[in-house]
């Protein structure tokens, strides 16, 4: 069944059966209702007749119903007779009503008995004259009216679920043409989303519904989408160009080496010249594969202390730090705790501290600040080399991004960094430092759903 359908279904047929249905027990309790209020009146009228049946001067029977006609609702008997022990009509009102002609003793009784006949409603009881005979007193009662009022209120029922079923249709129709609508777009935007067109967005909606929020949400995932393959076809085309850089000098000092006969020592640093290309080449492969794993192999996170890892970090890089006359500081607090994948988190630090490294001057000191930060973390590595400007704070994170081309690296250390981050609900980003001197601050940050209690 189609969605127009069903909103059709649902939204229209069957709110109109049930407004039909409760006309029709309305129905049903209305005509019940009516009926019960003529024999309440018949009942009453059959008493008031009983007591004063033989109150006339001579002791005949008569009714007083023939007598008068005034102050009478409209559910008091239309029609009466009297009948005596052997079931012959003695009086009838009026002279022409519907009263049958013989009505036996053994046809009532002392309770009075109602029954409907032909349109006419009729009250039966047995009574008993001064002298103890036996008679039977008749009250007939016209259903007309009451048929009419029935018939009446069908008429009305009728009309108001005709006019609510249009209604509902008309409405229903409308709302399913423009969802239908809204949602074929979508599903038109989802196939060209599935045939590789990341290019457009989906239409424009305005609705403020949830089929709103969900284009919206569509729209965000084609934008993140088209991000990605972007992204990712500039990894690979950088990571083309940074591996062609090292295969193109092995290549050309493998050529050199094999024009003519070499010495040993000659051969021996061709060898060695192509092994660090060689390394440079699985360097790069290493960070390309960090890089390109995210989480898809996401290594088991554990609670830790983020000042631990810090200091570690710092004592592996502390030798080179020293080669190059540079001084690592630890400061902060004493004890941060978070739950994280503790190699990824090293080789974040690793490569914020190795970063800092490659820009610090000799004579200069690295700042390695480590605290709480609300309910998550945070780490700071401050340097007072040649900073990094405005407009480059955000590229620095990009894979194959450098500031100086002259330095050796992958240029894929910060946008490891700054995927640690993402995966442990944090970010990574650069910033001035806050006292105003040279240098540039990195900070990594790690989100409240990765801190211990």
């Amino acid at each position: 069944m189609s969605l127009g359908a069903r909103l059709l279904l649902v939204g229209a047929i069957l709110p109109a059966l049930a407004l039909l249905g409760a006309l029709a027990i309305g129905r049903a309790m209305f005509a019940r209702e009516l009926t019960s209020a003529v024999d309440d009146a018949m009942r009453t009228q059959a008493a008031i007749e009983a007591v004063s049946l033989f109150d006339g001067p001579h002791g005949e029977p008569h009714l007083h119903l023939r007598r008068s006609q005034l102050a009478r609702s409209a559910a008091d008997a239309s029609e009466a007779a009297l009948y005596d022990d052997t079931g012959t009509r003695v009086v009838i009102w009026p002279d022409d009503g519907r009263a049958p002609d013989h009505v036996s003793l053994s046809e009532a009784s002392t309770e009075p008995r109602l029954r409907t006949a032909d349109g006419l409603r009729e009250l039966r009881v047995r009574v008993r004259s001064p002298d103890g005979r036996r008679w039977v007193l008749w009250l007939g009662h016209d259903l007309g009216p009451h048929d009419a009022a029935v018939t009446a209120y069908d008429r009305t029922a009728a009309i108001v679920v005709v006019l609510v079923t249009l209604l509902l249709l008309g409405a229903q129709i409308a709302h399913a043409a423009g969802l239908t609508r809204r949602l074929r777009l979508l599903a038109q935007h989802m196939r060209r989303l599935r045939e590789g067109d990341l290019a457009s967005a989906p239409p424009p909606d305005g609705g403020r519904d949830l089929v709103g929020e969900l284009r919206d949400s569509i729209a965000d995932a084609t934008d993140r989408l088209r991000e990605a393959k972007e992204a990712r076809e500039r990894l690979v085309a950088d990571a083309a160009h940074e591996l062609r850089t090292p295969l193109a000098t092995m290549r050309t000092a493998i050529d050199v080496t094999l024009r003519r006969e070499r010495a040993a020592e000659d051969l021996r640093d061709a060898l060695e010249r192509t092994r660090e290309e060689v390394d440079r080449l699985a360097a790069t492969a290493a960070d390309l594969l960090e890089l390109a794993s995210g989480g898809r192999a996401e290594e088991e996170r554990e609670p830790l202390d983020l000042v631990a890892l810090a200091e570690d970090a710092i004592l592996a890089a502390r030798s080179v730090a020293s080669d190059r006359g540079v001084e690592l500081a630890l400061r902060g607090d004493a004890f941060v705790p978070t739950v994280a994948a503790p190699r990824a988190l090293r080789r974040a630090i690793d490569n914020l501290v190795a970063n800092a490294l490659a820009f610090a001057p000799e004579g200069s000191a690295i700042e390695v600040h480590v605290e709480r930060d609300g309910e998550g973390a945070q780490l700071r590595v401050r340097d007072h080399g040649p900073g990094i400007p405005d407009a480059q704070r955000d590229a620095v994170f990009q894979p194959f991004h450098r500031l100086d081309r002259s330095r050796s690296g992958t240029g894929l250390g910060l946008a490891i960094v700054r995927e640690v981050a993402t995966r442990h609900g944090g970010r990574a980003f650069a910033r001035a430092p806050d006292d105003d001197g040279p240098g540039a601050e990195l900070v990594l940050e790690l989100g409240a759903r990765g801190r211990t209690g």
